[in-house]
């Protein structure tokens, strides 16, 4: 399945500069995002930042949409960044070769904007961003900003449906704010088009996977890999795939439905976690 393939691509890389990142700040050389990573507040802080990013992003689609396109390279460019910077520090005269990386890695997403780029663009983006907020924040704030983010996802796509509202702008090109899957049938089946509303009959139909679907658990396991052991976040990774199938069986048999994803995949990467902390001690 693309979908899993996508999710433990981000995983393993995310993990990775996440390992990365706990070295330097063990030896000094970086500081973690927030200065007391176990409070609890930081998960507020960040719940907080994320409604007003989003505020930011609807008001753009209403106003200005084009300015998505600026959006989308500052987030790519700055994300990107982090895992370049992390995971390949290399440097020619003197100069790292990170902001390069990531500029070239912004360049073709925004002047080529196909699925290939699209995809690759998130996978490194998410990695970044969420290796670098998951090792900076203790588990335990880390469970409360999945549980508020989780109740959001819920009452935006079922209630007030302004995430509804948002995807139909952000699929309209191929953004790094989305993942996109494609799905093909053995026979053709009816689709209700995300944009138009439409239904169609259709034998192959992208599937799109928010950004924050990929962040979210990443967030979770780097932070467990931070304050616990490599073998629980690999447990929590494990649950959150296995939620993540499960998700996407259910909606290959009704597509063109839109669902909040981040409730079953925080809830099986909480899973995981448990039971590797019970299997452990």
């Amino acid at each position: 399945m693309f979908a899993l393939a996508l999710f433990l691509l981000v995983q393993a890389i995310g993990l990775a500069t996440a390992y990365r990142f706990n070295q330097l700040v063990g030896q000094g050389v970086l500081e973690p995002a927030f200065q007391n990573p176990q409070d609890p507040g930081n998960s507020l802080v960040l719940f907080a930042y994320i409604l007003a990013v989003t505020g930011i992003v609807i008001l753009i689609i209403r106003l200005r949409k084009r300015l998505l396109v600026l959006v989308e390279a500052m987030a790519v460019f700055l994300a990107s960044d982090i895992v370049f910077e992390l995971l390949i520090p290399v440097g020619i005269m003197g100069v790292s070769v990170g902001p390069f990386l990531a500029l070239a890695l912004t360049l073709w997403k925004i002047r080529r904007p196909t699925p290939l780029s699209q995809n690759t663009a998130l996978v490194l983006s998410v990695s970044g961003a969420g290796a670098l907020l998951g090792a900076s924040m203790g588990i335990l704030p880390v469970l409360v900003l999945m549980l508020a983010l989780s109740a959001y996802d819920f009452v935006s796509v079922f209630l007030t449906k302004h995430m509804v509202y948002m995807a139909k702008a952000i699929t309209e090109r191929p953004m790094a704010f989305t993942a996109s899957i494609p799905c093909q049938f053995k026979k053709p089946v009816k689709v209700k088009d995300v944009r138009s509303g439409k239904t169609l009959r259709k034998k192959v139909h992208v599937f799109q996977l928010g950004g924050g679907d990929f962040a979210i658990p990443l967030v979770f396991t780097s932070s467990v890999l931070t304050y616990a052991s490599p073998v629980h976040a690999l447990a929590a990774a494990a649950g959150a795939a296995v939620s993540l199938v499960l998700l996407f069986e259910y909606v290959t048999r009704r597509p063109g439905n839109v669902l909040p994803a981040l409730p079953p995949l925080c809830a099986g990467a909480s899973i995981g976690f448990v039971l590797a902390a019970v299997a452990l001690g």
